[in-house]
């Protein structure tokens, strides 16, 4: 497997869904080496492509059945690397969405590309938020199996091209290829169309860096998973974006009195600009992040931002 070797982009502490979605996995698998046998566990909750109707709640159960220790280790380890950030990102509520659809997702390619069969395991799901990891950070490096370092976009598209070619070829006998592949398309489709936007989702508005920060900045997370305040939940982007205005503001002379009226039509003082963008930062900060804001807000947003920028 791989760990990742940027200090902020690295494992965060487990997160609530993560941590949820670990417990219930290892407990169902330990469960099967148990009390249930394998086989009749499978039988339950086992996606089949040929009896979907009658089996209507297999689409989603599958991905919590895996075939053997290696199976759900795997799953386990990549869930725990690149799960807490994207929950960060995203928020519990949205990413518990985005992992059932991105399983669903799996479970269609499944069913138009594989006819017969059962399928189990989360590597559908679990290859759709390494997809939203690479998104968000795709300069992040890491170690693949401990040992060669590359780019976490690197490492990701590399898999989606194997189990592409697997797939195809028909490769590889007894993995779900075009399960895999159906995970990661429904993340990108989720992550990069502007329909998830029109459906109520926002994820574009979740993974886009801010307009006032570079991409790297702009995306870093904390990384305790404790509760923190309103302010600190919006990112350390929002803190060091006032930070700057606020010493801007401190670091200019005081203008001297004159006895006529100046015309400054043209002109948005500091203090102004400094005043209405930490109001618009404030409005982020209680809650939603930028899409909290209206597209007239992010418009204004960006123009402040520009006006700091020319007048640091």
């Amino acid at each position: 497997m791989s760990s990742p070797i940027t200090e902020e982009q690295g494992p965060a502490g487990l997160t609530p869904a993560v941590q949820w979605l670990l417990i219930a996995n290892v407990a169902i698998y330990f469960l099967q080496q148990t009390v249930v046998r394998p086989e009749d566990m499978a039988g339950m909750f086992a996606f089949m492509s040929g009896n979907v109707i009658e089996r209507w709640w297999t689409p989603l159960t599958y991905a919590f059945v895996h075939g053997g220790i290696w199976h759900i280790a795997f799953n386990m380890i990549a869930l725990w690397q690149f799960g807490p950030r994207v929950e960060q990102l995203l928020g519990t509520t949205r990413f518990v969405r985005f992992y059932a659809l991105c399983a669903l997702g799996g479970a269609a390619a499944h069913y138009l590309f594989v006819r017969g069969g059962a399928m189990v395991g989360a590597s559908a799901a679990v290859f759709g938020v390494m997809y939203a990891f690479a998104h968000a950070w795709p300069r992040t490096m890491l170690l693949f199996f401990g040992v060669i370092p590359m780019k976490v976009r690197t490492y990701v598209y590399g898999f989606a091209l194997i189990s592409l070619i697997f797939g195809v070829t028909g490769g590889n006998g007894g993995v779900a290829h075009f399960a895999h592949l159906g995970g990661f398309v429904t993340a990108m489709l989720l992550v990069r169309l502007p329909m998830a936007r029109r459906l109520g989702t926002s994820w574009q508005d979740r993974f886009s860096p801010s307009p006032e920060l570079p991409e790297d900045e702009g995306l870093r997370l904390p990384r305790s998973s404790a509760a923190r305040s309103p302010r600190s939940e919006s990112g350390d982007a929002v803190d060091d974006v006032v930070a700057r205005s606020n010493a801007l503001v401190q670091r200019r002379p005081p203008v001297a009195a004159t006895p006529r009226p100046v015309v400054t039509a043209t002109v948005v003082p500091v203090q102004s600009a400094t005043e209405e963008l930490n109001a618009l930062l404030d409005k982020m900060s209680s809650g939603g992040g930028r899409a909290s804001l209206t597209s007239r807000e992010q418009e204004r947003l960006r123009e402040l931002s520009d006006i700091m920028r020319a007048q640091s």
